[in-house]
């Protein structure tokens, strides 16, 4: 994921970034997306904050992340939000 925070990674697939250092994120497709079919699109929000690795970490000190997310992601995407918690992703 730091790779694609770098965008030495997927960086031609990023959709839309905020690069504020706190509140900040990336919008990228699924991995799984075949990038034909819209209608199975979904998109992943990544944190620029390193100390987030699960939705453990989140907490009320997040709610400014949380809320940009939701915010920009709305109106960049114009779909509702979902936080899923991908156990396979943190090492």
């Amino acid at each position: 994921m730091y790779n694609i925070l770098a965008k030495k990674k997927e960086a031609d697939r990023i959709v839309f970034e905020d690069p504020d250092p706190d509140i900040g994120f990336i919008l990228v497709p699924d991995m799984k997306w075949d990038r034909k079919d819209v209608n199975t699109l979904y998109l992943v929000a990544i944190a620029h904050k390193h100390d987030i690795k699960s939705l453990r970490d989140f907490d009320q000190t997040s709610l400014p992340l949380l809320r940009n997310i939701m915010e920009k992601g709305q109106v960049n995407i114009r779909k509702h939000i979902y936080i899923y918690h991908i156990i396979g992703q943190y090492h």
